[in-house]
């Protein structure tokens, strides 16, 4: 696996974010595409549509604690991109375990693991390699990730890793439309509503629980 990373990511890096999905389309079969449908996911729907990639299906974990914002939004971005969105649940006692322990305060990573990681695990089984939208800009871990890794035991891609946090503010700048919608309200990143806060950046992320800037997909 060491030496197939080493080739892929030399082959790769050299690459636009666009040339890299075109090319990523034709190299793998069994493609996994996922989304939180935060405040930066339009990006990757933008490029897999300058890419002339159509009819894919975006995988999305809805944990039962999202804004309502959050599930509009996704509404909003599959309607424009034209992309279909399969919702993973997580167990109902996954939510009961959570909602009553309230692990969202006591162990994040715990609540994490059982609400989002673990039910989109048993999805990842299903395929050989994984998209995600992250780009280098947003943390101090995203920054030292490479085009290709792996990941709960799948091949992971970031096509969009070496994109600009100026591309991002220009893309949001000429398509207002397709922003989150609690960007304008002071959100720079939107996940779980136990756990969101307004803040810039990553800062209002897990911002009562220490280091925690990661929900632990992308670790």
């Amino acid at each position: 696996m060491k030496k197939r990373l080493e080739g892929l990511n030399e082959a790769y890096q050299k690459l636009s974010s666009i040339e890299r999905l075109d090319r990523a389309n034709r190299d793998f079969k069994r493609i996994l595409i996922t989304s939180s449908f935060g405040t930066t996911s339009a990006i990757l729907f933008e490029q897999f549509k300058l890419a002339g990639i159509k009819d894919y299906t975006v995988h999305f974990v809805n944990t039962g604690f999202l804004f309502e914002e959050t599930m509009r939004y996704k509404d909003t971005l599959s309607a424009h991109y034209g992309f279909k969105v399969h919702e993973i649940r997580p167990a109902n006692w996954r939510f009961e375990l959570t909602e009553n322990k309230k692990l969202w305060e006591t162990n994040p990573d715990l609540c994490c693991a059982i609400k989002k990681i673990e039910p989109l695990e048993e999805v990842m089984k299903d395929h050989d390699l994984w998209i995600s939208g992250i780009m280098a800009w947003q943390n101090s871990h995203r920054k030292n990730q490479h085009v290709f890794t792996v990941k709960h035991d799948l091949l992971k891609f970031h096509p969009l890793i070496d994109l600009s946090r100026a591309y991002t503010a220009e893309f949001y700048r000429e398509n207002p439309h397709l922003k989150h919608p609690m960007q304008a309200m002071g959100y720079d990143s939107v996940g779980c509503t136990h756990c969101t806060s307004k803040g810039e950046g990553r800062n209002g992320r897990w911002s009562k629980n220490g280091e925690k800037t990661e929900c632990g997909l992308h670790l």
